[in-house]
């Protein structure tokens, strides 16, 4: 007998909460990039508060999830 996929969907808009709940701590917020700089800075961008520089580009939101804990195992990102 084949296991289901019974994995828990969660919304971008959740995700990215959680994301900047977790990156805040640590004085970096995560950013949607408006249509001008999608070419150069992607989709999502990591940005240094403090120093005011973009620290990561193109960001994957629900691999950056996974590896800063804000998006359980059990959880997969809503289409």
């Amino acid at each position: 007998m084949a296991e289901k996929n019974n994995k828990i969907p969660v919304s971008i808009r959740a995700l990215t909460q959680r994301i900047n709940r977790k990156l805040n701590k640590n004085g970096e917020k995560l950013f949607k990039s408006r249509r001008t700089d999608l070419k150069n800075l992607g989709e999502y961008h990591v940005v240094d508060l403090n120093e005011k520089v973009v620290k990561n580009f193109d960001v994957n939101i629900e691999m950056l999830g996974r590896e800063i804990a804000a998006l359980a195992e059990w959880e997969v990102l809503e289409d």
